[in-house]
């Protein structure tokens, strides 16, 4: 097996895929002060990680042990999010980073508040509006986060305790 790329057409995703992951490197690097300081918090020089985030450098990429060093220092795994989405998944946090009044309460909380803006949108009897998109699908994700971490939560108290099987 040779270390060289294979050719555009051979590839599994379309090239905007690839593109993003080198501009979730480049944020990477960004919230860890470049690519000089980056150097000095996991293997590999300046140089190479600069390839590894410039798009004319289609065969230098970060490796999976940089990302784990690196990520961790961003307020957000971006490398990780764009290989989830490239792999059809999507990425929740975990209920460890998820803070405040408590798992339950949060959970409880943001689905009200998800309830309300849609119960507030569909009240004028056309449905949501253009204006309201925004509002609601913010309010809608973090319910899902909340209600996400909260179940996970539940996982990890009570491990192997499956959820009940609903009507098909």
């Amino acid at each position: 097996m040779s270390g060289v790329a294979r050719s555009p057409e051979q590839r599994v995703h379309p090239a905007r895929v690839y593109q993003s992951l080198k501009s979730a490197s480049a944020d990477v690097m960004d919230r860890n002060g470049g690519t000089v300081k980056a150097a000095r918090r996991t293997r590999g020089s300046d140089e190479t990680l600069r390839k590894a985030i410039r798009h004319d450098w289609e065969d230098n990429w970060l490796g999976v042990d940089q990302l784990v060093d690196l990520e961790p220092r961003c307020e957000f795994p971006f490398v990780t999010a764009e290989l989830a989405a490239a792999s059809g998944y999507l990425l929740i946090p975990s209920p460890d980073r998820i803070r405040g009044e408590g798992l339950a309460m949060k959970s409880i909380k943001e689905a009200a508040e998800a309830v309300a803006a849609i119960s507030e949108a569909q009240a004028t009897g056309k449905g949501v509006e253009r204006h309201e998109v925004a509002h609601v699908r913010r309010e809608v994700r973090e319910a899902i986060l909340a209600l996400f971490a909260f179940d996970e939560d539940l996982e990890r108290r009570f491990p192997g305790i499956r959820p009940e099987r609903g009507e098909p």
